[in-house]
C-alpha cells in the first residue's frame, strides 16, 4: 500500500506527523509525502508574511528623520 499526502504549510505535516509515524509503525504501508515548495522555504515565506503583517499593524509615523553629522558620530 502506498500512500501520496501533499502537504500545503509547516503546519498542517507537524499536525499529521504523529499519525504518519504510528502509521508507519503499525503497517507496512509506503508513504510518500509532496509538497508545492520544501518546507524550509514555506517556513520563510510564513515568517515574512508574519513580519509584514506585523509591519502592518504596528506602523507608527515619524514626522523627521534627522540624519548625525560625522562629528556627532564620532562622539558617540
Amino acid at each position: 500500500m502506498t500512500i501520496t499526502i501533499k502537504i500545503e504549510n509547516q503546519r498542517d505535516f507537524q499536525w499529521l506527523e504523529p499519525f504518519l509515524d504510528a502509521l508507519k509503525k503499525n503497517t507496512n504501508a509506503q508513504i510518500e509525502i509532496e509538497s508545492s515548495e520544501s518546507v524550509a522555504e514555506k517556513a520563510w515565506r510564513e515568517k515574512v508574511n508574519a513580519f509584514l503583517h506585523f509591519t502592518e499593524t504596528n506602523a507608527i509615523k515619524v514626522p523627521k528623520i534627522e540624519h548625525l553629522t560625522r562629528i556627532e558620530l564620532n562622539e558617540r
